[in-house]
């Protein structure tokens, strides 16, 4: 079980050490200043935003219609 658990560790260290890597991160330890960092914070709000209206509802029902004026349009 000891050798598993420390297998288990190893593993971890290795991934944390790539995700620092692919973030930008100083270390493995840093990553979690890097996630909550406010420019990431503030990309991920316009991220959202930009694709909040981005929905298969919103391709089907338009926010704007148009309608035919009297002169049959």
């Amino acid at each position: 079980m000891n050798s598993r658990l420390q297998e288990i560790r190893e593993k971890q260290k290795l991934r944390r050490q790539l995700l620092a890597q692919q973030l930008g991160a100083e270390s493995a330890d840093s990553i979690g200043a890097v996630l909550n960092s406010k420019d990431e914070l503030k990309e991920i709000e316009e991220t959202r935003g930009t694709c909040r209206y981005d929905t298969p509802h919103s391709r089907t029902h338009p926010r704007h219609t148009h309608t035919p004026n009297a002169s049959g349009d």
